[in-house]
């Protein structure tokens, strides 16, 4: 009995110096360097047991299982049932348990879903995350906000630019003081750029925008014009001279300056085979480029103003954000949940991992010039102009693509006139806004100021 007795109690001793190993490795791991605060060492839940139901996207299971480990480490009384789905799956099972009053404790969430699971989420606790505290420490916290509630943060930005191959980059004689600076000189490049055969047939395009980049780059080209998305109104899409403007020069690259065609593969398609110098893409394409075509080596850059001053804005960005919590949950669970996640957001190393694991730019503003940020082409670049990037909200995706199919589809491969086209297009996305609450998020810009809201 004594033997048993002193086991026990050896047991118990070697627990409790795991648990005190344990939260101390989570003290740490936590880095906080912002205005919102966390105490480490406080009891949470009145120190009782609670289990939280967590949904998330396979693809950041092991970044949300580090850290809700790191929590339970410094709160053992608080553990985490993490329930994994792909994109699709994670989105749709959401979409049928929130309206039925189950599902998850909190989730992770994407911006785009907002309209539609807005009326099945509680927002955060204004107690627990100040404003002007998350506004000294993020980008896009107005942006993030619905009818002055925060239903989740920005952690990461994502955004468009031009990449391009080096190597080729290099056989053409350009070096990195031949980054185009304007419209005209990105022109320039992309015909030096440009590689024929024996019958002038393109075999390398300089410029490629086919397939999934020509709809990003009309609405690109439009804020340095300084026309946003949308109207005063946030929700009628303006089609103006200065879009037709847009569409021409992008024709005319293809039609008079012959520095990229249709007959082409589709612009990434064609950059990781080999047969396109350089292509204008989302960020994301940095990430797809180390898995799909390891060996290219390139660049990137911010798609060039129109005469080398700084653009009202150089292009549009997106944002991957923070959980959000179901609408259903008790008072107890939403105390501890926005304890969790206030641990989550003051917390730069957090952050860093997010930013990182969904190739993004962080937004927190400590984080900008982070070295693992920086080491990065595609992420460093867009931190550098991250304060000229627009958010325009999550608008819906009929937008770009009804954009794409009226001016890559009809005007590119059909020859149907551009005029034509914008006045089909505008009453085509107008019908289908109907149906959507979305609302523009442009007139919060920082440098909203500079653009004409017709």
């Amino acid at each position: 009995m004594k033997k048993l007795v002193a086991c026990l109690l050896v047991l118990l001793m070697l627990t409790g110096m795991v648990t005190i190993a344990g939260a101390e490795s989570a003290r740490e791991g936590y880095v906080n360097t912002g205005k919102l605060q966390y105490d480490l060492n406080h009891e949470v839940n009145n120190g009782e047991d609670m289990t939280l139901e967590f949904w998330v996207q396979v693809e950041l299971a092991e970044t949300y299982q580090k850290w809700c480990d790191a929590y339970t480490a410094l709160h053992p009384n608080i553990k985490f049932n993490i329930t994994q789905g792909s994109n699709e799956d994670h989105f749709k099972k959401l979409g049928m348990a929130l309206p039925a009053g189950s599902g998850p404790h909190l989730f992770h969430m994407h911006n785009s879903f907002i309209d539609q699971f807005m009326v099945n989420l509680k927002p955060y606790d204004p107690a627990v995350f100040p404003l002007d505290d998350l506004r000294e420490d993020y980008i896009f916290v107005d942006e993030s906000l619905y009818g002055g509630n925060m239903y989740y943060q920005g952690l990461a930005v994502m955004s468009c630019g031009v990449f391009y191959n080096k190597q080729m980059w290099a056989d053409a004689g350009l070096t990195e003081n031949d980054i185009p600076k304007t419209w005209d000189e990105l022109a320039e490049v992309a015909q030096k750029l440009t590689q024929y055969d024996e019958n002038g047939n393109i075999t390398v395009a300089g410029f490629n925008y086919n397939e999934m980049s020509m709809e990003y780059l009309i609405t690109a080209l439009h804020y340095h014009l300084g026309v946003p998305m949308f109207g005063a109104d946030g929700r009628t899409p303006v089609f103006n001279d200065g879009f037709k403007k847009c569409v021409e020069w992008l024709r005319d690259l293809y039609t008079e300056k012959k520095v990229g065609s249709v007959e082409l593969p589709m612009s990434i398609l064609s950059f990781s085979q080999g047969t396109s110098a350089m292509t204008y893409i989302g960020t994301w394409f940095g990430n797809w480029m180390k898995v799909n075509a390891p060996d290219i080596e390139y660049g990137f850059f911010i798609l060039p103003s129109v005469d080398g001053n700084p653009a009202p804005a150089y292009d549009r960005s997106n944002i991957e954000v923070s959980p959000s919590i179901n609408a259903n949950v008790t008072d107890a669970e939403y105390a501890v949940i926005n304890d969790f996640l206030c641990y989550l957001l003051s917390n730069d190393n957090f952050v860093l991992d997010f930013a990182l694991k969904q190739y993004g730019t962080p937004t927190k503003k400590c984080l900008i010039d982070n070295p693992d940020v920086q080491a990065d082409e595609v992420l460093g670049t867009t931190a550098r102009y991250m304060d000229r990037l627009i958010y325009p909200g999550a608008y819906p995706d009929v937008y770009h693509s009804t954009i794409k199919k009226y001016f890559y589809d009809e005007v590119m491969l059909n020859g149907m006139d551009i005029q034509e086209a914008m006045d089909a297009c505008k009453e085509e996305i107008m019908d289908a806004m109907e149906t959507t609450e979305f609302v523009s998020e442009e007139n919060k810009y920082p440098h909203a100021d500079e653009l004409v809201f017709e």
